[in-house]
């Protein structure tokens, strides 16, 4: 993995890098920590699966920096544990993803397609997070447009609207 990331590095100055959080323990972690020292992890974002908040809290303590998907976390964790959360790890926390959900299942929804409490997140994202870039991971119908168009406008019209 080493060799891979002196790559990107070198090819991708400008971008980050994701990597999914498969890690089952914190000595995963650990462990990846040491086989890229001497390598600055800045650039590395480590993005959350379906970890209860209590996993989560162990990891947030390295010193490596994150991207939070909100479906991943609002799958596993209520709404208010996942926001207090956000509110105390802000500093380590470079990127979300947003999608929609049936609360249940990991489906990547157009925004507006699910029951996630967009008004909610996505008010508590301008507040708290408004300096953080957010990728919309939506899968796409027989009319992509459609999808990537609404989700931006639903997006839009929350993010803008008074409480």
């Amino acid at each position: 993995i080493k060799k891979f990331l002196e790559v990107i590095y070198k090819e991708f100055e400008k971008s980050f890098c994701i990597l999914h959080i498969y890690a089952e323990n914190l000595y995963e972690i650990k462990d990846f920590k040491k086989s890229v020292k001497n390598l600055d992890i800045s650039k590395i974002l480590f993005e959350n699966l379906f970890q209860d908040i209590n996993f989560l809290e162990k990891i947030f303590k390295e010193d490596l920096n994150f991207v939070i998907d909100l479906q991943h976390l609002l799958i596993s964790n209520s709404l208010s544990k996942s926001l207090n959360f956000l509110r105390k790890n802000k500093e380590k926390i470079l990127h979300f993803h947003i999608s929609d959900s049936d609360g249940i299942n990991h489906l990547h929804l157009p925004l507006g397609n699910g029951i996630l409490p967009l008004k909610k997140i996505i008010e508590f994202l301008r507040e708290n997070f408004d300096d953080r870039t957010i990728t919309f991971e939506i899968f796409l119908t027989e009319i992509p447009e459609i999808d990537i168009e609404a989700s931006y406008f639903l997006f839009k019209k929350l993010y803008y609207e008074k409480s």
